[in-house]
């Protein structure tokens, strides 16, 4: 089983792409229950590009142009129409950040929670900046850093000099954690995941260091010039033979 993924990207459109594949993992069945969405966290630097994540979600979740809206755009948004399993399903979307302006009466300390009564339709929710893995809220979280604005330390470990060197405006490292046991025991969702990164797998707690992970680093630096250390990080997109992979 992957429970986490880490990766780095260096076009806007990753963003989009990985989105895209993350809600095709997805089993249909888990879009039938209004009472149990699956509830993604997004959090991440400042202005690095979040809400291009339930943005591109939209794009597959639904199956045509008949999708209805309300809510305030880029507030809180409730998307509704018909999605792959046949049924009438959802994408709802708040930036916890705001606490006002909107659509309804939300409360000032956590909007998100009156947010959630919203939902009609089984599907998905997208709430951004609030704090992960807090009140069991996740099911998958995705966290995002541009590292210009990112103070986190554990990051400036080792990919201070990847971001440097990468040259790319729309460089991010990207962290995917998968909390929901249905996406966790899903071979569709994970097979999704092990798309996104194949040159390592990265535990919740324990990072792999393995000789075939040193070595899946090594070819990503002498394929790309980007210097990384401490953990393997892959690029996004990038081919690293299955047999450099690391053990799960």
């Amino acid at each position: 089983m992957i429970d986490q993924v880490a990766f780095l990207t260096t076009e806007r459109e990753h963003l989009f792409e990985m989105t895209r594949v993350l809600v095709r993992g997805m089993d249909l069945a888990l879009f039938a229950d209004p009472a149990n969405p699956v509830q993604v966290v997004v959090n991440g630097s400042s202005s690095c590009g979040k809400k291009i994540i339930p943005d591109a979600a939209r794009e597959v979740f639904f199956t045509d142009a008949n999708v209805s809206f309300a809510g305030t755009p880029e507030y809180d948004e409730y998307w509704r129409g018909p999605c792959p399993s046949g049924q009438t399903g959802e994408i709802d979307f708040i930036n916890n950040a705001w606490h006002g302006g909107y659509s309804q009466p939300f409360s000032r300390q956590k909007p998100w929670m009156d947010f959630l009564k919203q939902r009609q339709y089984g599907g998905i929710n997208f709430v951004h900046n609030v704090t992960p893995y807090s009140y069991g809220l996740a099911g998958l979280d995705i966290y995002l850093s541009d590292y210009a604005t990112s103070k986190l330390e554990e990051e400036s470990s080792f990919l201070q000099a990847a971001f440097h060197r990468c040259g790319k405006a729309w460089k991010r490292y990207v962290v995917i954690t998968v909390l929901d046991p249905r996406l966790q025991t899903s071979p569709s969702f994970q097979t999704a995941l092990e798309s996104l990164t194949v040159s390592a797998r990265i535990g919740k707690t324990t990072p792999v260091f393995t000789k075939a992970a040193s070595q899946a680093k090594h070819i990503l630096q002498k394929l790309t010039g980007i210097n990384i250390v401490d953990k393997a990080v892959p690029v996004f997109g990038q081919t690293i033979p299955r047999s450099l992979r690391p053990a799960p």
